[in-house]
């Protein structure tokens, strides 16, 4: 494993997020450090979005004068209709400053169901090498199968507690999608002490417990252990990595060379939990 399936994800750097973030926006002069590290590491993409706050103009703003280039991802907002897709696909390649994206995902879902002829538009537009999709639910997948949609990214959140998505990927495979992973963490739930959770947390404080039980017992730091449990499903091309720090990449970085042992993996397997109310934290009270 090496950190060319890593992808560098920017929420974190527009805009104050995650559960376990105490820290806010990273300085701008630490985020460049972060870029520059990245890149010397063989982290060779950047997944933003219009919605993640200032990370598009910050992203541009570090393009414009870096001789690293990055390929860039970014993701359209909730649109009507295709005129204004069109519109944010050609506002982001202004503001990131480049003259091609890699990807451009819906964000928004209920867009595409609403009007799916933006996709074939943003398509025929050329702005992006791949139109795709940021996903919630393998019902979603599903339904653009359903619409017979040949897109050719999809980005879906996978880690130890969330494998709905297990039952689609062969076939995601099979038609040569590009899969992306997210959410490795779990937007940082992984790293809470169950006591400081609310009562809405309940049903699965047994398994965060259990896991950081298998992570002392196997002497392997909780980050490296959620971390490689999704970079070693072969199913899965890139894991997009959010980071609040230079420290913070710098330590992930280090950890993506390990490989975990099958029993360990399957043991990992049996922390999976159904729940959406827990899985997806817009659901999270």
């Amino acid at each position: 494993m090496t950190t060319s399936k890593l992808v560098l994800g920017t929420a974190q750097i527009g805009m104050d997020y995650g559960i376990a973030n105490t820290r806010g926006r990273i300085p701008l002069k630490e985020v460049h450090q972060i870029f520059d590290f990245a890149f010397l590491h063989g982290i060779s993409i950047l997944d933003t979005a219009t919605n993640y706050g200032d990370s598009e103009r910050i992203i541009g703003g570090y393009i414009r004068g870096s001789a690293n280039k990055f390929n860039i991802i970014s993701k359209l907002p909730a649109v009507s209709d295709g005129s204004h897709a069109i519109k944010s696909l050609e506002q982001s390649l202004k503001i990131l400053n480049v003259k091609k994206l890699y990807g451009y995902l819906f964000h928004d879902f209920n867009s595409f169901i609403n009007n799916p002829s933006i996709f074939h538009q943003l398509f025929d537009h050329g702005g992006a090498e791949k139109i795709g999709f940021s996903v919630y639910s393998p019902e979603q997948v599903t339904k653009l199968w359903e619409l017979k949609i040949k897109f050719k990214i999809i980005q879906l959140p996978y880690n130890v507690f969330d494998r709905r998505f297990d039952k689609v990927m062969s076939r995601l495979r099979e038609e040569g999608c590009e899969i992306h992973a997210r959410s490795a963490f779990l937007q940082g739930l992984v790293f809470k002490d169950v006591l400081t959770l609310g009562s809405h947390f309940d049903s699965i404080k047994p398994k965060l417990d259990r896991l950081k039980e298998i992570s002392e017992r196997t002497r392997i730091p909780l980050a490296a252990l959620c971390l490689n449990y999704v970079i070693n499903n072969r199913s899965i091309d890139k894991v997009v990595i959010g980071v609040d720090s230079l420290t913070n990449i710098s330590e992930l970085v280090s950890f993506t060379n390990m490989k975990l042992p099958k029993e360990l993996i399957d043991y990992l397997d049996n922390l999976s939990v159904d729940d959406e109310s827990i899985l997806l934290p817009m659901n999270w009270k």
